[in-house]
């Protein structure tokens, strides 16, 4: 019946286990026990981090005034204006 081998494979991993802590001391296991939960809520901090933040509004509203303490900020316009109108009157032929 494959059930019971199953149940006799886990009961000797199970030994196996039991026989591989016999040398470990509680407060040992219970160092453990803390620096596993201590990684877990670092994993849950880091995956939360990595969740896409719900935007709420307009993304291009994050750009509207970057610049506007930069002093060559008017030039920027006015270079990108300039190379938009020569490129409007070009001829390809």
């Amino acid at each position: 019946m494959r059930l019971g081998k199953e149940l006799r494979i886990a009961e000797t991993d199970a030994r196996d286990a039991w026989i591989k802590l016999e040398g470990v001391s509680m407060a040992d296991v219970s160092q453990l026990e803390d620096r596993v939960s201590a990684l877990e809520h670092q994993v849950a901090e880091m995956r939360q981090s990595l969740e896409p933040k719900k935007q709420q509004g307009n993304w291009l509203e994050g750009f509207i005034g970057l610049f506007k303490d930069y002093p060559d900020f008017q030039e920027m316009v006015r270079l990108g204006q300039e190379y938009r109108r020569s490129q409007r009157f070009e001829t390809h032929g």
